[in-house]
């Protein structure tokens, strides 16, 4: 009877992880962004007003930007989403960013990039290393144009001007062309 049982144990964790590898994996940078916001959850996913308000009563929190480049938020610590695997890991003393590996793992940390889709992948790799109190700022582009009332289609990282060169405002004040 002994053996019946461990080998049906032996049957279900072969199971298991047979299941576990040959689970599809997103395909696409939508489809990982949608992973990423049920990783973070929604209610991390915030404005730049609700994130001005809450920079503003925790001193301590880090803003930060994981675009490759371009323009930064003033204020906010930059680690492109292409290096964050390095430098918040604990585990590589050479490579890694002691303003996020070695922040206590309840320390806010706001992720911001210059449409969302970035700062979710960011935010959901930071939850993955046991931060716990991770935020991601995402943009509000109908709220933010420069006054020019356009039709603004959905995608992941938020919401996108039809017309590629539409001027926006972020919650700072910094005006960017997209």
């Amino acid at each position: 009877m002994a053996r019946l049982v461990a080998a049906g144990a032996v049957g279900a964790a072969t199971a298991v992880a047979v299941l576990y590898i040959l689970k599809k994996r997103p395909s696409g940078f939508l489809a990982l962004v949608t992973e990423a916001e049920a990783i973070v959850g929604a209610t991390n996913i915030l404005t730049p007003a609700e994130v001005k308000q809450l920079l503003a009563t925790t001193p301590d929190a880090l803003l930060l930007d994981v675009q490759d480049g371009g323009d930064k938020v003033e204020g906010s610590h930059r680690a492109s989403l292409g290096t964050l695997v390095f430098k918040a890991s604990t585990d590589l003393a050479a490579f890694k960013d002691p303003t996020i590996a070695d922040r206590r793992k309840d320390s806010l940390i706001v992720v911001n990039c210059g449409l969302g889709g970035q700062a979710k992948l960011g935010a959901a790799m930071l939850v993955d290393y046991g931060f716990t109190n991770v935020k991601v700022q995402t943009h509000d582009f109908e709220t933010q144009n420069s006054g020019h009332k356009k039709a603004w289609p959905r995608c992941a990282g938020g919401l996108l001007p039809i017309t590629a060169y539409s001027t926006t405002t972020c919650y700072a004040g910094h005006r960017r062309r997209l």
